[in-house]
């Protein structure tokens, strides 16, 4: 059932980034650094109490980063390796063989 809240949360948060319900606050963000400008969804669910008092109840900040790191790496070898085989393609069609 828990889960399920916070499945729930993140969706309808998606929007919106902050919701108060009662007194509590909830809100959705990413921390994580520049990699935050190519994030497909948050990363975290925190909640403020009435008091001001903020509790991270959902975190994947530390598997998102990862996943998002491994998929940058891969593109980038993706592009060197077209670029380099463009190179090479251009030098023998100038040198003629």
């Amino acid at each position: 059932l828990y889960y399920f809240f916070v499945i729930c949360a993140i969706f309808i948060f998606q929007t919106r980034p902050k919701q108060k319900i009662g007194d509590t606050e909830y809100t959705i963000k990413n921390d994580m650094g520049i990699f935050n400008v190519f994030a497909s969804s948050y990363s975290q669910l925190i909640i403020t109490n009435k008091n001001g008092e903020k509790s991270i109840i959902y975190d994947v900040n530390s598997t998102q980063l990862s996943n998002m790191i491994v998929a940058s790496i891969g593109i980038l070898v993706f592009i060197c390796l077209v670029v380099s085989v463009v190179i090479k393609q251009f030098i023998k069609l100038k040198r003629g063989v």
